[in-house]
């Protein structure tokens, strides 16, 4: 039984290392490899053709996250930055190892969809986080990382206490709780990002997944409480229940709209005058015009014609 506020560890799905990947982390797998498999036969025919690498590395320009590419109006860099990789086979291979080992049940629990947003969202935080430090910058951000650190961490929030055994160094076997080595992870990225102001490894990326991970499963209510994510939703409670409202008047019908929402506005302009409406009620009214026009009909009496 899935609870809200505390996890029994014995109530996580039992999906196994072995097991076969969720529908979307399938989908994510198949997506990376065919990108990755196309940037290698780019980076091969440039080499047959021209010699050298340059059609690659328009690729990577194009479709990479850059914030030159960004000024010059290539905004889709915000999303295709993620699906490509290095040409160096291990960054794709580690990526989609954590994907798959973690990714499979952090969708059993939130659903498919839930875990495409936390999925796209860490790699888009990710990508504004290293945008602030490089927005001069033209070398591109490849890869799915920011992506995947998001998944790793909300794996280590839904489930803190299960044991995972890692190769440290790829031979000795080392077995911690999750919520341990997601503090590691933490601790590595975050000394990475202050000392490493060289290299190719985007760590400031990696940080932004890392807290979208965390605070994503902690706005769905899952996990121990958290004062820090529960003062954001009782900030957003009023701006959700305005979008709420709208949407509910949206989806009334003429009449009952006409007379449980226009028509005190109407008295309220008769009263007091029609600079005593607030934003809200000035666009009522223009969503009850919309309505009537919709239906051919004359818009709601004017102030003077109620007078």
């Amino acid at each position: 039984m899935r609870r809200r506020g505390s996890w029994d560890i014995g109530d996580a799905p039992g999906l196994g290392w072995l097991g076969m990947p969720t529908n979307a982390v399938r989908a994510l797998l198949i997506v990376n490899a065919a990108v990755f498999i196309l940037q290698t036969l780019v980076l091969l025919a440039g080499n047959l053709v021209r010699g050298d690498a340059a059609w690659h590395s328009l690729f990577d320009r194009v479709f990479g996250l850059s914030g030159g590419g960004l000024r010059s109006g290539m905004v889709w860099q915000l999303g295709t930055y993620m699906f490509l990789h290095s040409t160096n086979i291990l960054h794709i291979i580690f990526n989609m190892l954590a994907l798959w080992m973690f990714g499979r049940e952090v969708e059993e629990w939130i659903g498919a969809r839930r875990f495409l947003q936390l999925y796209f969202t860490g790699g888009l935080v990710g990508a504004l986080c290293w945008l602030a430090f490089n927005w001069h910058g033209h070398a591109p951000l490849l890869g799915a990382s920011a992506a995947v650190y998001a998944v790793c961490i909300a794996f280590a929030t839904l489930v803190p206490e299960r044991p995972i055994t890692m190769l440290l160094f790829f031979i000795v076997p080392v077995t911690m709780k999750a919520k341990w080595w997601a503090w590691i992870a933490v601790a590595l990225v975050a000394y990475a990002s202050v000392v490493e102001t060289g290299g190719n490894i985007a760590h400031l990326a990696h940080l932004g997944g890392v807290v979208v991970g965390y605070v994503f499963i902690k706005w769905l209510g899952w996990g121990e409480s958290s004062r820090f994510v529960e003062t954001l939703q009782a900030a957003a409670r009023p701006v959700t229940r305005l979008l709420e409202e709208r949407q509910r008047r949206k989806n009334m019908p003429p009449e009952e709209f006409i007379s449980t929402q226009v028509d005190p506005i109407l008295d309220k302009i008769s009263r007091e005058g029609i600079h005593s409406l607030t934003r809200e009620e000035r666009r009522i009214l223009e969503q009850a015009q919309a309505k009537m026009k919709e239906r051919g009909q004359e818009p709601p009496p004017s102030s003077a014609a109620r007078r």
